[in-house]
């Protein structure tokens, strides 16, 4: 969540131009050294009421200095983005006879708070040499040099495989303004018109940009590229490779779509990137205005992820898109392909179409774009049209059978998303600015919460007329939109007035559940008199659907402006068998649940891919069956349970259980067995929960356990305004009773506390376990057990993690076990009542940002090595460090991802005895390890 926060702050001091100005612009990229020197001629027109003596601009020098809210070593990783001392600069402004304007940086912090350090290079004006009068034309020229925006100290992150992408403002653009004055204090994007941009690279490489009019021509050195737009647009977007593959194509309506891809093997992935956006644009243009779109390009970015970037006639698409599409098994990956670019073409039309002030308003952007997404998807897959393909071959058809509780429509996760946010009270009005927001959830806000919002508006205004609305808004021409702006666009659409709605809706913090009460039928002759009673919480205005199922038809009728209680009949010669509430899901409804009269149950038995694409999780409780391999409870004994046979069901909300049989391995016990199990979890707001759990086996013994878990959220400062919250507390608390055989019996309690402080790259974690009695010898038994790990930054992405662990244990010889080289710094099977181990590991990046196949299922994405010293003993006497042995080692980490990208950091590691006492033997080791330090750097760092 933070990265997503930065993201939408990157885009912040890039607002933009004023329509009545153009740029003509010249520039030069030197790949050697990255950066672009760049000569921009401005023609500004004052189309204000008044003289103007300034003309204000932002560059995107937001990342000038590290953060300092994170540490060296965070800041040095690129976990922000990284930073440069001087992204952009400005060398000069000179009129037309090359005389020198005065041109002075301002500090954005006294027109709006977004960033809480680096905001003195962002904001700058230029002083005119007198007053310019309204309608008249000045021009002058601004001599700029960007070092890529998208570079900064950590290159192989998005110049993959040489290949650089500039986005926006990586030139000067200007502020919007009002009638009077310039608009300093909002987030908002503005255009302008690009006469023509030029940009002439080294020969072997080639360009694509954004515009109409796009051509490039070579010299004996060079490739010039020139793109012209009489289209206004917020920026100019760039791809520059080596080699670049292009499929060219037109929609039914006349727009040429450009799908620019790097790897030529690839074509496959980017002829189905086309054919989605053909199918797209057509559909968006009759449905919610023709826009002056002639040419969009979407180009494949090297960057790892499944993710999109649009602006004006070009969208960025990640390489999980085009790049490693290969490895994604197509019934995978298909619908959110044709999700993700129909979300990011939506964007021409919200938020790049129509520019909204994004400090307060972004749900303008990302959530009324889903809407759009949504009436596509649904209009082409159905109205709950799962985001996975039915026909899924062998291996799809495995990967949803192992991922059962994982897939659910596009539609659910929104709503979930929203059910959370409420649950867990982070809910807050829409428009509401950063400054004040919850930050950590903001993506659930402005993408889910947003969208669902507009669905809701749909339902209350009528389809129809909340489209034409669109439609009327989308056309408009006003430099930026606020809600209320929006708002009077659909008000003549709507037979009743909007503000009610609004107020409750995007002003203010809403709640609404509506439940059925009761349900009679009486017999009045030979038809049904049909009597549904409905309740609602919250006082929000809503409508409401309701649906009486008979066995051959279904009714559905409407409540308009429904109350606290209300009452709607049907007559039929039907028995009614069933009334479902909001029977299409349009409502921001807190709890589905109780949306059903007759609840109804998806039932799932391994095998049956149906069943899991068709459930309904919010609405229908869950029942499954399947076999397992492995399965350990966190909080039992110290069980291994598999292969197995397990019974499960959840509400997917409050809880989750499992019951089941299996091959057990005790390792207290150090017994094989079969045995019977059952879990129950309660799951309780932000994060907090009961588990409850117990097995019986063949050999008699019984365990059982009771445990909570209880995060602990606070505000982090994380160098935003605005509120953010995570867990850096988490507490532990678990009862346990369980014994060896049938005559021996055991309780213990164990607290736990683990701290984790992501700002820092620190963590630790301390707990107490104490059994009262053991039931043959009357002992007490008690172990402490303390872990801190911290990791330091030699030199950017390079770091020296020291880690120690030191364990505590009392009248039992075997509490601590030293069996392996990377466990506790020794080896052979030692076992004690007292442990400790100091280990070092140094971590170096050898390569990331790579993109190669691994037969048909992986993609290679680089690698790191470690080195690392570990001391230590296990022992049950005072003589720790006489005894003690020193082991060392090396570790070789290969960052690979699968499915989805999802990330594989497993590290081989070989580790020898350096050093040892006589209790010791030498020993050495070669091992996979998915949590030594390097596995845990390449898996949140190394991409």
């Amino acid at each position: 969540m933070i990265l997503r926060s930065l993201l939408i702050l990157f885009f912040f001091f890039q607002s933009i131009l004023s329509a009545n100005s153009t740029y003509t612009i010249d520039a030069e990229y030197f790949p050697e050294k990255d950066f672009v020197n760049g000569r921009q001629i401005v023609t500004f027109t004052n189309d204000f009421s008044v003289p103007v003596d300034k003309v204000y601009f932002a560059i995107d020098n937001t990342l000038t200095e590290p953060n300092p809210e994170l540490s060296k070593a965070v800041n040095d990783i690129g976990y922000v983005n990284g930073y440069t001392s001087s992204p952009i600069i400005i060398n000069s402004v000179k009129d037309k006879n090359g005389k020198l304007h005065r041109f002075e940086f301002e500090n954005e912090l006294q027109y709006i708070k977004i960033k809480t350090y680096a905001n003195s290079k962002n904001i700058f004006f230029v002083a005119l040499k007198k007053p310019l009068s309204p309608g008249k034309t000045v021009s002058f020229t601004i001599d700029f040099t960007t070092h890529i925006p998208e570079k900064y100290n950590i290159g192989e992150r998005l110049t993959l495989k040489d290949t650089t992408t500039l986005r926006f403002a990586w030139y000067p653009t200007e502020f919007t303004h009002d009638d009077k004055a310039w608009v300093l204090n909002k987030f908002v994007f503005n255009k302008a018109s690009i006469k023509q941009l030029t940009l002439t690279v080294p020969k072997k490489y080639e360009v694509v940009m954004a515009g109409e009019k796009f051509e490039t021509h070579q010299t004996d050195t060079k490739t010039i590229a020139r793109s012209e737009s009489s289209i206004p647009r917020f920026g100019t977007s760039v791809i520059i490779s080596p080699k670049l593959n292009t499929l060219t194509a037109k929609t039914s309506d006349g727009v040429s779509v450009e799908v620019v891809y790097l790897d030529k093997d690839r074509k496959r992935e980017a002829q189905f990137i086309l054919d989605a956006a053909l199918d797209v644009i057509p559909y968006y243009n009759r449905n919610f205005g023709q826009i002056p779109l002639k040419r969009l390009v979407i180009a494949n970015s090297p960057v790892m992820g499944d993710w999109g970037m649009a602006s004006n006639s070009f969208i960025f698409l990640g390489d999980g898109a085009i790049g490693s599409a290969q490895v994604n098994i197509s019934h995978y990956m298909n619908r959110w392909l044709t999700f993700l670019v129909a979300h990011e073409i939506g964007h021409l039309w919200a938020g790049v179409g129509n520019d909204v002030d994004f400090n307060t308003d972004n749900y303008l952007s990302e959530g009324l774009t889903n809407y759009l997404t949504f009436d596509y998807f649904e209009n082409r897959f159905g109205i709950l049209g799962n985001m996975f393909e039915p026909e899924s071959g062998l291996k799809g058809h495995f990967l949803i059978n192992y991922n059962y509780l994982n897939f659910e429509t596009a539609l659910y996760k929104h709503q979930n998303n929203y059910r959370l946010t409420k649950r867990d009270s982070w809910h807050e009005p829409l428009s509401l600015a950063n400054e004040k927001s919850n930050l950590h959830n903001k993506e659930s806000k402005d993408y889910s919460i947003g969208y669902l919002t507009f669905r809701h508006l749909e339902n209350y205004m009528g389809k129809e007329s909340f489209q034409k609305g669109l439609k009327s808004y989308f056309l408009d021409n006003k430099d930026y939109y606020t809600i209320d702006d929006f708002k009077m666009s659909l008000q003549p659409f709507s037979e009743r007035g909007l503000s009610p709605f609004f107020d409750d809706w995007f002003k203010g913090i809403p709640a609404l559940d509506v439940s059925i009460g009761s349900v009679s039928s009486v017999k009045e002759g030979d038809q049904f008199v049909d009597t549904v009673v409905i309740k609602k919480t919250g006082k929000a205005v809503t409508d409401l659907d309701v649906a009486f199922v008979y066995d051959t038809q279904t009714v559905k009728k409407r409540l308009r402006n429904l109350n606290l209680n209300s009452t709607i009949l049907n007559q039929s010669n039907q028995v009614l068998r069933n009334v479902i509430l909001d029977p299409e899901s349009k409502l921001l409804d807190d709890d589905r649940r109780n949306n059903t009269f007759k609840r109804k149950l998806d039932f799932y038995y391994f095998g049956n891919s149906k069943a899991l694409l068709n459930r309904k999780p919010l609405e229908h409780y869950f029942i499954g069956v399947t076999p397992f391999l492995m399965s350990s409870s966190l909080y039992g004994a110290g069980d291994l349970l598999g292969p197995g046979l397990k019974l499960f069901g959840t509400d997917h909300f409050s809880h989750f259980w499992k019951a089941g049989v299996a091959g057990k391995y005790s390792s207290l016990s150090e017994r094989s067995s079969t045995a019977v199990f059952a879990e129950y979890t309660f799951l309780l707001p932000r994060f907090h929960y009961l588990n409850v759990s117990s097995t019986y086996d063949s050999n008699k013994e019984w365990d059982s356990s009771v445990s909570y878990v209880q995060p602990l959220f606070r505000p982090v400062d994380i160098g935003l305004y605005g509120h953010y919250y995570y867990p850096e507390h988490t507490l532990f608390y678990t009862l346990k009773r369980y014994n060896y055989s049938s005559n021996e019996l055991s309780y213990s309690a164990k607290l736990s506390w683990q701290y984790t402080n992501l700002k820092t790259l620190y963590w630790h974690t301390i707990s107490a376990e104490i059994s009262p009695k053991i039931s043959l010898n009357d002992l007490d038994f008690e172990k402490y057990y303390f872990n801190v790990l911290k990791a330091f930054s030699l030199k950017p992405r390079v770091l020296l993690v020291p880690q120690s662990t030191i364990g505590l244990g009392r009248n039992m010889q075997s509490v601590f076990s030293a069996n392996s080289i990377r466990g506790q710094g020794i080896v052979g099977n030692r076992q004690g009542q007292k442990m400790f181990k100091q280990s070092v590991d140094l971590i170096i990046p050898i390569q990331y940002g790579r993109s190669e196949d691994v037969g048909k299922l992986f993609v290679y994405r680089g690698m790191a090595v470690a080195g690392f010293l570990e001391a230590g003993n296990t022992f049950t006497n005072d003589n720790a460090f006489d005894e003690g042995v020193l082991t060392g080692g090396g570790e070789l980490n290969i960052l690979l991802t699968s499915v989805a990208d999802m990330k594989l950091a497993v590290s081989l590691g070989y580790g020898v005895t350096l050093a040892r006492s006589d209790v010791y033997d030498f020993s050495e080791e070669i091992y996979f390890s998915f949590k030594t330090p390097l596995s845990i750097y390449a898996y949140f760092f190394g991409y």
